[in-house]
């Protein structure tokens, strides 16, 4: 299967979340195909996603396509959790017990809408 890739809007925030699921060698030419410059992948090693700060987005990475094991929905999670940090902590909203809903309504958010793509892709 080729690498997937799309975009998630997190607008209200004033970002996006591009994801992308596939290798190393396909993540250059996703980024490619939407207008964003390429990353360096050369130290990226071992683990099985990243989420990584861009100018104006934030880039998910998850190594791996669908089908997805419990241990990649695991990762994705993790990941959906640092996209969502980096989002609020640019709006100024850091966690504390305070902003504790704002994080979780953004992860619930992102994870909803990454899922429903995940369930169109694989029909």
């Amino acid at each position: 299967m080729k690498a997937i890739s799309f975009v998630v809007d997190a607008s209200i925030y004033n970002t996006h979340i591009i994801v992308v699921f596939g290798g190393k060698k396909h993540i250059n030419k996703e980024l490619k195909k939407m207008g964003i410059k390429k990353i360096d992948t050369s130290n990226m090693q071992g683990a099985a996603g990243y989420t990584i700060e861009l100018k104006e987005n934030v880039l998910l990475w998850l190594k791996q396509k669908p089908p997805f094991t419990a241990f990649d929905y695991g990762c994705l999670s993790h990941e959906i959790f640092h996209c969502c940090s980096f989002i609020l902590s640019r709006a100024g909203v850091k966690l504390c017990d305070k902003s504790e809903e704002a994080y979780a309504y953004l992860i619930g958010h992102v994870h909803e809408v990454i899922m429903d793509k995940i369930r169109t892709i694989k029909k």
